[in-house]
């Protein structure tokens, strides 16, 4: 089945070896996940172009200090990434993505949604002998990193909205989740996880009760011929996730060489928030096998239970902070969630 033409189900059946009503059934259970099919009376055909994640195009874009794990599903490549340290095993430098995560985890507590083939669910593995004294900037840096990915592969440019999220036409396209397990002064590793919209997800705004963006239309092009004089072509996506994992890598190095300052300018340039009016709300830790290892920092001035204070984004701190001028003065925050005007 192809984005181009066509496919009827008598010949699914035949090529699959299956009956006529197993394909509607495959058919059915495809939508249920996500992916968009469309009928027509000759048949079927995918709404977008789909083209498999293939480990060695990966690697090849990734660089050969990276190690690439490719899967076909699994629950959470984040919960992969961990179980390996759990066994004894290095993550440092290793990609670990899938075609379909069924579990995908988001910060505080949220879940990442992405039908199969869609998106990039992707983790990334990092070990230091000593902490870095910037570690609770690996999620910004992190959100730098997919920045100048995407923009060198599709040419699209994202901002990033503190901490850790990627922004395009005000909608979020990009989040990352990081964890971390050793000792807070001495060796320890982080497993990142990334998730990055390539293709729109049916319903997804409605499910997730706010705005949703997608690279697909980074390759949306008009042609003379297709639904609407309109032709999807793929987005690269195993080259943006090999871009990704080589940037983080770079970036890394440079966040535990020289600190978040040196990130301090780009940041500057890309962000979301400077100069609106936000409400930034905090919660516990979240509690249950993950609350481990999170790396989020603190929040000065607010209580460990629910909070929220509101105020004009100054801009980040040289620490990562998110300084904020409140009804009582200046704050610097460094964790919490930030909701922009209408948001809920």
């Amino acid at each position: 089945m192809s984005a181009h033409t066509s496919t009827s189900g008598n010949a699914l059946a035949d090529e699959l070896g299956v009956t006529r009503a197993a394909v509607w059934q495959q058919v059915e259970r495809l939508r249920l996940m996500g992916v968009e099919v469309l009928a027509d009376e000759e048949g079927y055909r995918l709404k977008y172009p789909f083209t498999p994640l293939d480990a060695g195009t990966i690697a090849a874009a990734a660089g050969p200090s990276v190690q690439v794990s490719l899967v076909e599903s699994t629950d959470s490549t984040n919960d992969d990434m961990l179980a390996w340290l759990g066994a004894g095993e290095t993550v440092d430098r290793r990609l670990l993505i899938a075609e379909f995560q069924r579990n995908g985890r988001g910060r505080r507590g949220g879940h990442w949604l992405a039908a199969p083939g869609s998106a990039i669910s992707m983790s990334y593995g990092v070990s230091f002998l000593q902490t870095p004294p910037d570690l609770a900037c690996v999620g910004l840096v992190g959100a730098l990193a997919v920045r100048r990915a995407v923009i060198a592969v599709t040419g699209r440019v994202p901002q990033v909205k503190w901490p850790n999220d990627l922004m395009l036409d005000g909608a979020k396209l990009a989040g990352i989740l990081t964890e971390m397990r050793g000792e807070l002064n001495g060796a320890c590793s982080l497993v990142i996880g990334i998730g990055i919209n390539c293709l729109p997800l049916p319903d997804a705004e409605v499910r997730l009760g706010r705005a949703v963006a997608s690279l697909a239309n980074v390759e949306e092009v008009r042609t003379s011929s297709g639904p609407a004089g309109l032709e999807h072509q793929p987005i690269d996506r195993n080259r943006l996730a090999g871009t990704v994992a080589r940037t983080l890598g770079e970036m890394l190095a440079g966040l535990a060489a020289d600190g978040f300052g040196s990130f301090l300018t780009e940041w500057r340039r890309a962000d979301a928030l400077r100069g609106q009016t936000v409400r930034v709300t905090t919660e516990p830790p979240p509690a249950g096998p993950h609350a481990e290892g999170h790396v989020e920092g603190r929040v000065e001035g607010l209580s460990e239970t629910h909070s929220s204070v509101q105020g004009e984004v100054l801009g980040v701190a040289a620490d990562g902070g998110l300084k904020l001028l409140t009804e009582d003065g200046p704050r610097t925050l460094y964790s919490g969630h930030v909701v922009l005007p209408g948001a809920v």
